[in-house]
């Protein structure tokens, strides 16, 4: 995620990392205190038959950093999810990585993108997009996103259609320039 011209990531332990996007090397900004993941995978099982299941954002929003970070259980013969550390809104500092609590939010978002000046957020499982406001957690639905329940593990904002229209002359260009490479060889034939 980018706040401010730098790049950064959290792992498992929760810790913050900048990183440098020329060479991939992470350099530790420090602990969040956001809790840590309970189990030792992105999915176990337990005993009685459920798995074990989380959902994590690291975004930016108006210049900040911030975070969500949730664990449930879920039954996969009756579909039910059962929360075991609820989700939160938190805002990390990115000099010092201490992250302080907002709000709470929804379970199970698995991203969240700003596009326009508003925060969208994917619930995993779901077919929903939702606003997010992550001042006070709040969510509204916005609409459904396609047939099935959808995963969007990141998101990012596509660009504004000048760049598309750019993108489209760029690539018709290629285009006619392989057309006109087939041609003069056909027509040496």
């Amino acid at each position: 995620m980018t706040v401010r011209g730098s790049l950064y990531a959290t792992d498992y332990n929760q810790n913050l990392y900048r990183v440098n996007p020329a060479t991939g090397a992470a350099t530790l900004v420090g602990p969040t205190g956001i809790p840590v993941f309970p189990f030792p995978s992105h999915i176990t099982s337990n005993p009685d038959g459920t798995s074990n299941v989380f959902s994590a954002t690291l975004f930016a929003a108006n210049g900040n950093l911030y975070a969500t970070f949730d664990t449930n259980r879920v039954d996969p013969t009756s579909g039910n999810i059962t929360p075991v550390i609820l989700n939160n809104v938190y805002r990390i500092d990115p000099n010092t990585a201490v992250a302080t609590v907002v709000a709470p939010t929804i379970q199970t978002i698995s991203a969240v993108t700003l596009v326009n000046g508003t925060d969208y957020a994917f619930p995993v499982g779901t077919q929903h997009l939702l606003t997010l406001n992550p001042a006070n957690g709040s969510t509204s639905i916005v609409g459904n996103g396609g047939p099935g329940g959808l995963y969007v593990g990141g998101a990012t904002p596509t660009p504004e259609p000048f760049s598309l229209s750019l993108a489209g002359i760029g690539i018709a260009g290629v285009i006619l320039c392989r057309l006109r490479k087939r041609g003069q060889r056909l027509n040496r034939a």
